[in-house]
This record gives structure tokens, C-alpha cells and sequence, in this order.
């Protein structure tokens, strides 16, 4: 028997590929200002508008529901709905 290694690919996997994919779309928008769909400058994206100090979001804030709804129409793969073939 040989002493070879069954893999012949020797090439190095790395690890962290999402980190770096990251790292490369942080490095591309660099100085780039955050934006609406309109084209609205923001500075940040974490405040929202509110009745009172802890009361309920208010649906003025249309920069939240922006954002919300990006989120809320994210495709999620494990939940697309296949076509079957009938016939």
C-alpha cells in the first residue's frame, strides 16, 4: 500500500470565507455614505422614531419600515417552494 494521502487536491481550504467576503465588501464601500431608496443620506440606522421614552415605534418612520421590510423579504432557502412536474 502507499503511503500517499487519498486526496490529491493539497490546496489549502480556508476557513473563514464568509469573514473574507465580508472584509472585501467592507474594504469596496469604504467612505461610501449609508443611503435610502430614495437617496436620503443617514448617518446610522439603529435609531427609530417612538411615542414617548419606551413607547411603541411609530409607523411614521418610514426609514424603519424601510429596513424592515428589506429584511422581512429576504428569500430563505430552506423555504422556497420547489416546482414539481406533473404530467
Amino acid at each position: 500500500m502507499d503511503d500517499e494521502k487519498s486526496s490529491k487536491n493539497q490546496k489549502r481550504v480556508n476557513q473563514d470565507f464568509k469573514q473574507e467576503q465580508l472584509e472585501q465588501y467592507r474594504m469596496s464601500d469604504y467612505g461610501q455614505p449609508m443611503t435610502t431608496q430614495e437617496g436620503k443620506k443617514r448617518s446610522q440606522d439603529q435609531d427609530q422614531l417612538k411615542a414617548g421614552i419606551r413607547g411603541p415605534s411609530l409607523r411614521q418612520d418610514y426609514e424603519l419600515l424601510e429596513k424592515v421590510s428589506h429584511f422581512v423579504h429576504e428569500e430563505i432557502p430552506e423555504r422556497v417552494v420547489h416546482a414539481r412536474c406533473c404530467g
